[in-house]
């Protein structure tokens, strides 16, 4: 059994006997997505992971890619010939051996399902593996509709395996099934989508009609590849800016995993560190309810705000300012929402504190998974930024904050990072991460930290 691949347990009485013989075919083609991802990080201790040669240094491969610019195109290993010639080979041809199997049980699954939309997904995802075509199998994720009860993300998504670039491309699984559960009931938050639509960033992407933003809260049945190191809470593409305004943009919300990262981990560190007076005043399922919240307004501004050239300008910080901006600029979303009457002042607060939190939570998952780090920075420049404006005070063993300030940092901190986002370069943006992104707080609660074993 790879360790890239994790199942849940999930009430099987909403299945029908074909979705149950397509729940167990799927989990394989899920396992044999795990193996694949482990090729690609078996080198983890190296920022390229295996994407690259391991002697290859940044440089060389920024000059090769001048010649031949396969070298840094997302869906291609970088090898090194005999005599020292860098040079790339496409995912599908790299990995064909180990796409064969899982390519025959996608088109196994697309000939028992009953839903239309699930079966184009499933026929033109095995298409796509096997020719590389990238464009089509997002296109295709994208097309699925809401009324489909099993949904499948499964290919090369997601750059944050390579900390060399933040480019190369690393193979997830995500397999899940439309929720019951509602506190993630999506109807919930359509009037916040539909009102969160940014009146702020004037170089920001903001020409998708809501009617073109499909969303889902679904409960997940199995992970595989780079998602069963680092559960996301959830996700979103395409990426592109053209092919979302061909097709429109999707987010999926996934619930076990949040509940595994903020609520076995988060809930029980906010009410060890939050100070009393503070932390008494709400609930686990308030908070929960708001952590969802905030991992919509992650999405939908990671959906909608996208800046022309952002890669080519930022490179390695790329993600890092993505991630950031992301959770800031929803944060300041958030605001517009407590204006509007869509949200509470105590749901706001309850926002600011979950952001706070994932500092402390995603610490532990950094210990396991190096690669949460690209949200983990995030997190840590928030928390440094508002103990530098007064905003959180660090007592004895406590933390206690001030909401009003905290969302003052948040609105400060979101314009400096959507100029970032918009404009600058690379070194530039690393000069402020680098001023707010000491790790000082894990020194001073260490002993606390120490008596946790998640």
């Amino acid at each position: 059994m790879t360790k890239y691949y994790l199942e849940y347990d999930f009430d099987k009485s909403r299945f029908s006997a074909e979705d149950l013989q397509i729940v167990e075919i799927l989990k394989e083609a899920g396992k044999k997505i795990g193996n694949l991802f482990e090729k690609q990080v078996e080198d983890d201790s190296l920022p390229g992971a295996s994407f690259y040669p391991v002697d290859a240094t940044k440089k060389e491969l920024e000059e090769a890619n001048k010649k031949n610019p396969k070298i840094l195109d997302p869906y291609t290993v970088v090898k090194r010939d005999s005599s020292g010639f860098l040079y790339a080979v496409p995912y599908h041809e790299e990995y064909a051996n180990d796409l064969k199997p899982v390519i025959e049980l996608l088109q196994k699954a697309a000939s028992l399902t009953l839903n239309e939309s699930f079966k184009a997904f499933l026929e033109t995802t095995s298409y796509a593996l096997v020719h590389g075509d990238y464009i089509e199998l997002e296109k295709a994720w994208v097309r699925v509709e809401n009324g489909s009860f099993l949904h499948l993300m499964i290919g090369p998504f997601g750059s944050y395996a390579d900390q060399l670039f933040s480019l190369k491309k690393a193979y997830n699984f995500n397999f899940t099934f439309t929720s019951k559960k509602e506190t993630f009931n999506p109807f919930n938050y359509v009037e916040v989508i539909r009102n969160m639509l940014p009146p702020f960033g004037s170089k920001a992407r903001q020409n998708v009609p809501p009617e073109k933003i499909k969303v889902r809260v679904d409960d997940v049945i199995a992970i595989g590849g780079r998602n069963a190191g680092l559960p996301a809470r959830a996700t979103n593409y395409p990426e592109n800016i053209e092919m979302i305004k061909e097709v429109g943009t999707k987010i999926v919300v996934y619930t076990n995993n949040i509940q595994k990262r903020d609520g076995e981990m988060l809930l029980p560190l906010f009410r060890d560190f939050i100070d009393n007076d503070v932390q008494r005043t709400f609930k686990d399922d308030f908070l929960m309810t708001n952590a969802v919240r905030l991992v919509m307004a992650h999405e939908v501004t990671e959906a909608l705000f996208q800046y022309r050239g952002g890669w080519e300008r930022l490179k390695g910080m790329f993600n890092y300012v993505m991630e950031l901006h992301s959770s800031i600029v929803g944060i300041k979303a958030c605001g517009f929402q407590l204006v509007k009457g869509v949200i509470t002042q105590k749901d706001l607060e309850a926002i600011l504190y979950i952001m706070l939190m994932r500092t402390f939570s995603d610490y532990f998952v950094r210990l396991k998974t190096p690669q949460v780090e690209n949200y983990l920075t995030g997190y840590r420049v928030f928390f440094n930024y508002c103990v530098e404006n007064g905003a959180i005070v660090l007592q004895k063993d406590t933390i206690l904050p001030n909401p009003s300030r905290m969302y003052m940092c948040a609105d400060q901190l979101a314009n400096v990072v959507m100029h970032m986002f918009a404009e600058e370069s690379e070194a530039e943006a690393k000069r402020f991460f680098d001023k707010y992104t000491s790790e000082y707080m894990y020194q001073k609660f260490s002993d606390k930290l120490a008596s946790y074993k998640f």
